[in-house]
């Protein structure tokens, strides 16, 4: 079935299992899908409502996903779960330096590096980490709280 469906962006025609980006009404894509005999299917306001909400939902997620991209995309999960307790472990240590912190003491000395070394860079990832994830999620919330 040809169809031309209003929504909140504007209307999209479909065919079938193929959907259009949206378009204006009265464009020239609009008048050509009219003359190719598609069906105009206006929808209620409360239902172009509903989807203005879900389109600026779908976005504040997708924008936070590419916020955080840089950070997911060079750490696999398998590493990401392991950040907790490497940050633990590092302010334990930074606290008391007799602390036992096996997780980071074997990172440590499977690289090659000092402990004191390896627990000043995972506090520093850790903070950056915990402000670009505040800024990012902040930004998130206030455009779900517009939306």
């Amino acid at each position: 079935m040809k169809i031309l469906k209003e929504y909140a962006d504007g209307f999209r025609w479909t065919n079938g299992d193929t959907t259009s980006a949206p378009f204006e009404k009265n464009s020239d894509l609009y008048n050509e899908k009219l003359a190719e005999g598609f069906e105009v299917v206006l929808i209620p306001q409360s239902e172009k409502d509903a989807d203005a909400l879900s389109q600026k939902l779908i976005k504040a997620e997708s924008d936070f996903n590419v916020a955080m991209s840089p950070v997911l995309q060079t750490a696999n999960q398998l590493e990401r779960d392991t950040w907790i307790a490497q940050e633990r472990e590092s302010r334990e240590w930074l606290a008391d330096n007799t602390s036992s912190v096996p997780f980071i003491s074997t990172l440590a000395t499977t690289r090659g590096i000092e402990l004191s070394e390896l627990v000043t860079r995972i506090i520093a990832k850790a903070d950056a980490y915990s402000v670009m994830l505040a800024t990012a999620l902040g930004e998130k919330h206030k455009a779900e709280d517009n939306a």
